[in-house]
């Protein structure tokens, strides 16, 4: 299994590495800010690739979402993730 990761999240790269490799990745790793899934993650994930979303951790830091402070908004993540209707890895 080959997976990748780019500054800059760029799908284009992605693709041209692919082309040059002559194979597709396994997985994507993406990151984002604390927030629903973005246009680039969400063309990965509709592309049919499993993708691995990195959150960063929202203003109050991860004591917050410990907290139970971001509970709405994992779940509005979760129901977006469960809306692809395919496998989404979120860290």
């Amino acid at each position: 299994m080959v997976g990748w990761h780019e500054a800059g999240d760029d799908p284009d790269a992605l693709r041209l590495h692919e082309t040059e490799l002559g194979t597709r990745f396994a997985l994507v790793r993406m990151y984002q800010q604390w927030q629903l899934p973005s246009r680039r993650v969400a063309s990965m994930i509709n592309d049919g690739r499993l993708v691995l979303v990195s959150l960063k951790p929202p203003a109050g830091g991860w004591a917050a979402v410990a907290s139970g402070a971001e509970d709405p908004m994992i779940q509005a993540l979760a129901e977006a993730h469960r809306g692809f209707g395919r496998r989404v890895i979120g860290v």
